[in-house]
């Protein structure tokens, strides 16, 4: 049933939601957190990999690796209030 304090309450959510629309439209996007030592993690990981791929009884197992990890890439997304992020892709055994 409609009344009109139901109507007065529905022009102002919608004012809101309009108010909202407009604010989020014009928001920066959010600028990525990255862990303080990437570098250095990536660095590591490229030379086990490196190491790896030069040896014999490893190399199909890494060569693998390499090929599904450049088809496809994955973000780990932090919900607020969180200190780590669980990873979208499991680990390869190289690492």
């Amino acid at each position: 049933m409609r009344t009109a304090g139901k109507k007065d309450e529905l022009i102002a959510l919608e004012a809101r939601k309009a108010q909202l629309v407009s604010e989020t439209r014009h928001a920066p996007a959010p600028v990525p957190r990255l862990r303080p030592k990437l570098a250095e993690i990536y660095r590591g990981k490229v030379a086990n990999l490196t190491e790896a791929l030069n040896a014999a009884d490893e190399r199909a197992e890494a060569a693998e690796a390499l090929r599904d990890l450049s088809t496809r890439s994955a973000w780990c997304r932090r919900t607020a209030g969180s200190r780590s992020s669980s990873p979208a892709i499991s680990p390869p055994s190289w690492r």
